[in-house]
């Protein structure tokens, strides 16, 4: 009997999988006949997801010559800029090991994740409900979820099957406590953060609520201890990995600002806004922010709420204690969102009553505690209370979908733009390791996903016992989750054209793709590296070093410092994509560099070799000399951040670099000086677009005594030291008192910085 309901259980989960299979070819039609020549979406982050498990198929993961992955050289580490996609390559490897190209490992890889998130949510539904029909509705809702199509460029966020396996080996556990299933938790939670950072942090946050809601009391405190028990075993592969990242993110000076946290969260209104390919909600739903489409679609919300309104159950009435503390925390709520609607109604405020100040400022200031307060009240109803107590596992996945939701909208919560919860949650996870590196807190929404969807099936299981008609509910559900989530139409990228071939005897000397630094451009540079194997200067991934953002300024301004300092690195191949040269700008720019060599050109690419150049930022400095003070014409505020050796301090304009601004150095005395040192720190884009170098001995008479652009001293600093990229200036030695800096070139972006301001004396 036993092997008949096994055999049973795996013609079931085929049949599942294989209907999934069917709705995700038709829902991406029609890429199933065109998997060896285009990408889904677009040639973005496709396209480097597609590099990457290239690379993982090519090298053996975690060797050093893995980390040192062929891009941005001769930067090593590269594999930590970005996903490593480890868990992903154990499909897409094999595949290209027997002779599968990366376009079709990729492909086949952004397929399959539709149905293994629907099969894999179908199985924990089961678990649940033994349900067939709720938990195929639980799968199908979380296999094309509207969410998911918002994310069609990111194979990491799609491939999120393991999640549902893990939480299905913790809810077996605890019912049969078998170690089996503590096995299958550990393996599944390890295989999904392999395939994306995110979720090794942003479900550890569910499986923490898991254990909370489930393992409360002191009888399961032994349960507890061999969960966490297995859960830190199966981090220990982990270990190595991140220690790698943490290494080569604080050797590059790497961190993540809260500015651009805060433009990557979601606002409250991005909940009902859905992605523009969404064929029945695109005209009816807002446009969504960045990465802010988080429309869970209406049928799974629809049957939530009707489930609760209908099968709520019948609770005592609260304490008189409980009553009074939410009447306390009401009437507290009530004053506070009234001093918001204030600050709205008749702007900022303030008066003082028996010398005590009142005041209303921000409408944020007050909703904050008003927010805060509403979380601490629902801890005090009878209906929390209740379902915590009873460990409901449709309140457990109704309430993790809450807190995943609120956690999107990212340190500061904001509603259409204006700030309305500041230092929200989500800012006290950023004070943990590793949350404060992950730039798009949205992407828990994937989480919320999981939950509503399995909710929604416990949902279905709850009202199909109070129906009739439960073929017809059936049936309805069905087409309403496919009518949120179809699209109107699938966006296929098609492949680059061939690249120019390289000779066969150089595989060590790298490439440079032009033009560099953008987008589209360095993408093509990444697909064509798979097929002519050398080391690239271009790169595109989740972070830039420091050296490339100046790279890309002075290729684009086709200033001829930044050829010289490249020609430094090594002898390289220049490739220029005519595709994005139409007027040939950038072919004149590189063919007018002396010593170089045109090799070869085709319908798409010229090809050109650049010999090895002199060194260009050999400069040995001699003794330093001190700075009695400085002077600038703006921001004399901060004169004190050019001299104080503090990186992190910077002197800048702020404003864009204009051609006016100016700084004064005196020595006190008059000294010999020879080089003057820019470091620029964390601002690696605010060099001196043009600068004009005068000297003099009483600040009457000057005399120039150097000018020139800058963009390849700071190359070159970079590519020295990424940290603070010393920007070393020399010129024939001058008896001088004074210097002064004019900064006389325009940038419609960039400000003047100075992170450290240093003066030399002859060596």
């Amino acid at each position: 009997m036993n092997w008949n309901m096994q055999i049973r259980k795996k013609y079931n989960s085929i049949v599942i999988f294989s209907i999934y299979s069917i709705l995700t070819i038709a829902l991406t039609f029609p890429l199933i006949g065109k998997l060896t020549s285009v990408l889904p979406s677009d040639l973005g982050d496709p396209a480097l997801s597609t590099w990457i498990l290239c690379w993982n198929s090519r090298a053996i993961p975690l060797t050093d010559h893995w980390w040192n992955a062929p891009m941005f050289f001769p930067i090593h580490g590269t594999m930590t800029f970005s996903e490593n996609f480890l868990g992903i390559s154990l499909l897409t490897s094999p595949i290209q090991l027997i002779g599968g190209s990366p376009q079709l490992a990729y492909n086949i890889a952004f397929l399959i994740s539709f149905p293994l998130s629907g099969l894999a949510a179908y199985l924990l539904c089961f678990s649940l409900t033994k349900c067939h029909s709720a938990s195929f509705i639980a799968g199908l809702a979380y296999a094309f979820i509207p969410y998911r199509f918002s994310h069609l460029p990111h194979l990491q966020v799609l491939s999120s099957y393991w999640m549902p396996i893990a939480l299905l080996g913790l809810h077996r556990y605890i019912e049969e406590k078998r170690s089996r299933w503590l096995v299958l938790f550990a393996i599944s939670w390890l295989l999904q953060a392999l395939c994306n950072g995110y979720y090794l942090f942003y479900f550890s946050i569910i499986v923490m609520f898991w254990i909370i809601w489930f393992l409360h009391d002191r009888i399961a405190w032994n349960i507890s201890l061999r969960i966490f028990g297995t859960w830190i075993i199966a981090s220990l592969p982990l270990l190595p990995i991140l220690w790698k990242y943490q290494e080569i993110h604080r050797s590059l000076g790497f961190i993540r600002q809260n500015e651009e946290i805060e433009v990557f969260s979601g606002d409250v209104s991005s909940i009902i806004s859905g992605d523009p390919l969404l064929a029945f909600w695109n005209r009816l739903l807002p446009p969504p922010s960045i990465e802010g489409a988080s429309f869970p679609g209406l049928t799974v919300i629809i049957l939530i709420a009707i489930a609760f309104l209908l099968t709520r159950p019948v609770l005592p009435p609260p304490s008189k204690a409980k009553t009074l503390t939410l009447t306390i925390l009401a009437i507290l709520i009530l004053s506070f969102v009234l001093g918001a609607v204030s600050v709205v109604i008749f702007g900022p405020w303030q008066f003082d009553i028996l010398g005590i100040s009142i005041s209303a400022s921000r409408v944020a200031k007050h909703l904050s505690p008003a927010f805060t307060l509403l979380i601490i009240s629902l801890f005090f109803t009878q209906l929390m209370k209740s379902a915590f107590l009873k460990r409901s596992v449709w309140g457990f996945y109704v309430g993790a979908a809450g807190i995943c939701y609120l956690l999107s909208f990212g340190p500061t919560i904001r509603f259409l733009g204006m700030p309305i919860w500041e230092h929200a949650p989500y800012s006290k996870l950023m004070l943990l390791p590793g949350f404060n590196s992950l730039r798009v807190p949205t992407r828990i929404i994937m989480v919320a996903c999981l939950c509503l969807s399995i909710a929604a099936g416990l949902a279905f299981n709850r009202l199909r016992h109070l129906s009739q008609w439960s073929n017809p509910l059936t049936a309805c559900v069905i087409a309403g989750i496919l009518l949120d989530s179809w699209v109107a139409h699938m966006p296929l990228a098609t492949l680059p054209p061939p690249a120019v071939r390289l000779p066969e005897a150089s595989r060590m000397i790298p490439v440079l793709e032009l033009p560099v630094g953008i987008i589209l451009p360095d993408c093509y540079a990444l697909y064509h590296s798979m097929s002519h194997q050398h080391p690239l200067i271009n790169g595109y991934s989740g972070y830039d070093p420091p050296h490339y953002s100046v790279l890309r300024y002075g290729v684009r301004r086709r200033d001829p410092t930044i050829l010289r300092a490249l020609a430094e690195l090594a002898p390289m191949y220049v490739i220029i994509n005519k595709s994005f040269d139409l007027h040939g700008d950038y072919d004149r720019f590189v063919s007018g560099y002396s010593g170089i060599q045109r090799l070869d050109a085709t319908e798409y690419q010229t090809l050109y070799f650049m010999p090895p150049g002199r060194p260009f930022a050999d400069i040995v400095t001699g003794s330093p000399l001190a700075i009695l003070k400085t002077n600038t014409n703006i921001h004399q505020d901060m004169l004190t951040r050019l001299t104080d050796n503090n990186r992190d301090t910077i002197w800048t304009s702020e404003k864009p670099q204009d051609g006016h601004e100016e700084v004064l150095i005196d020595f006190g005395t008059i000294k010999t000086v020879e080089s003057l040192r820019l470091s620029l720190g964390p601002r690696p884009t605010d060099f001196p677009r043009k600068l004009v170098i005068d000297a003099s001995p009483d600040r009457n008479t000057w005399k120039k005594i150097w000018t020139g652009t800058t963009a390849g001293a700071a190359f070159a600093a970079a590519m020295k030291d990424q940290i603070h990229i010393p920007l070393t200036i020399q010129f024939p030695p001058e008896n001088a008192r004074y210097l002064r800096l004019k900064q006389v070139g325009h940038d419609s972006l960039c400000p003047w910085s100075i992170s450290e301001l240093q003066a030399f004396a002859p060596r």
